[in-house]
């Protein structure tokens, strides 16, 4: 369930962009999803590797190693995602440009990629605090969050679209805001809640955390990754053969194969700690 509401980010912004500005508008979005799709795949990556070896120590009565190795795989995804969101302002025109970007849509995709890349730490903790909210055993908390920052996405996507008249910006900032709304309140839960099995505590460096988490994740990173990939290619293809409408008709299929994905996804990352445990 909050898989899903997951996947409604990009598909509500594509929703009120193509009513409230235009084709164009709708093209940038699909273009520049590869990148947002990047952020995913590094919360996939340390949320479902790191999750998984936390909750077999936990399993293991190592909690105290558990809580290390949690706060560790926690600094080491914001300095990822951190990395991640400069290389990307230092070179957003020609990203824009390899993901299928023409000379017409590139302002389009720059008013919508620099308030997400803003928010790309948060993007990647909320898939990382999704699945750790699992591991705690508060997986009703961690889905209200998703759905909650879901529903701010959506009343904030007419607010600054239909009301105010932001346009494509607003879309970006509306987005922004719903995936910081989980972040934040996923990052005082595990901050202060000290009687939570999992909470932060002073990281203890060990590269075979590190390591492991990674090639754990790697196989949900992987999927993602291929799914950016293949997008990539589409966006190419159709840019030539159809144009913006042509990409734009593509992004209303993804929307719709998202919720379908989101759900497997879902299914899989909500079982993995409860495996990993036992």
């Amino acid at each position: 369930f909050s898989s899903i509401f997951a996947n409604l980010y990009s598909t509500v912004d594509g929703v009120f962009v193509a009513r409230y500005v235009n084709t164009d508008a709708l093209s940038a979005i699909n273009i520049t999803l590869p990148l947002t799709y990047l952020a995913s795949a590094l919360g996939m990556m340390f949320g479902s590797g790191g999750n998984a070896l936390v909750a077999k120590k936990i399993g293991m009565r190592r909690e105290s190693e558990a809580r290390e190795d949690f706060s560790l795989m926690m600094a080491v995804a914001f300095v990822f995602s951190v990395v991640l969101a400069i290389l990307c302002f230092l070179f957003l025109d020609p990203l824009c440009r390899f993901l299928g970007s023409d000379e017409a849509l590139l302002p389009y995709c720059r008013e919508y990629m620099i308030p997400v890349l803003i928010s790309i730490p948060f993007a990647v903790f909320s898939s990382v605090f999704q699945l750790s909210f699992i591991t705690v055993g508060k997986a009703g908390l961690g889905a209200f969050l998703n759905v909650l920052g879901g529903v701010l996405n959506i009343a904030l996507d007419w607010l600054f679209m239909a009301v105010f008249h932001w346009g494509l910006a607003g879309a970006a900032i509306a987005t922004s805001i719903g995936y910081a709304t989980p972040s934040l309140i996923g990052a005082i839960f595990f901050c202060t809640s000290r009687k939570q099995v999992l909470h932060v505590v002073r990281p203890k460096w060990r590269a075979r955390t590190i390591i492991d988490s990674c090639v754990n994740g790697s196989s949900g990173m992987g999927s993602v990754l291929a799914l950016s990939v293949i997008t990539i290619l589409f966006n190419r293809i159709l840019m030539n053969l159809g144009g913006s409408d042509g990409v734009a008709s593509l992004s209303i299929i993804w929307y719709a194969q998202g919720l379908f994905g989101g759900l497997f996804r879902g299914y899989i990352n909500g079982i993995s700690s409860v495996v990993s445990y036992n």
